[in-house]
């Protein structure tokens, strides 16, 4: 199933918001940017996003430029009986949701890769638990504006073979 649109990313800031707004549609919740201007009691488990290492990977074959680009989702949940099988359930769901995903026909971007899922903080004063789950996916920037640069498939059956080579 495709979570994203086929439009041309132009710039890594749109491709991070088309993951975190897909995925936040499939587990309908809410995901903001770890970095909150207030602090805020937590109540129930919450998942935020944080962008992590951005690669220039060089060129496409398509001759579209490239970034690796790394996202952290940060899994936090309050102090409960089973808080850390909570996180864990919650992380392995965004995995699964996350996993091997293209999000369209793969002109975009390759197949996501699950680096990590791990468990981060312990904070008992605070009154939370923190698990990060963390995923990178190599993303082509620009539309393929020069169909030189493309390779379409029935080009060499026109050949007529009364043809001399």
């Amino acid at each position: 199933m495709s979570l994203v649109n086929s439009t041309p990313y132009t710039a890594p800031s749109q491709y991070v918001n088309a993951v975190v707004s897909a995925l936040a549609s499939r587990l309908n919740i809410q995901i903001d940017s770890v970095y909150q201007r207030e602090a805020e009691t937590l109540s129930r488990a919450k998942v935020c996003y944080h962008t992590g290492e951005v690669d220039t990977t060089g060129f496409a074959n398509d001759g579209r430029k490239q970034h690796e680009i790394e996202l952290r989702f940060l899994v936090y949940v309050p102090l409960s009986g089973d808080f850390e099988l909570e996180a864990l359930d919650l992380s392995t769901r965004i995995e699964r949701e996350l996993l091997l995903e293209t999000f369209n026909d793969g002109k975009q971007q390759d197949s996501l890769r699950i680096v990590s899922n791990m468990p981060r903080q312990f904070v008992p004063e605070q009154g939370f638990y923190l698990r990060t789950v963390t995923v990178k996916q190599t993303v082509r920037m620009g539309g393929l504006d020069d169909p030189d640069r493309q390779i379409i498939g029935g080009i060499l059956h026109d050949i007529h073979t009364d043809q001399a080579y």
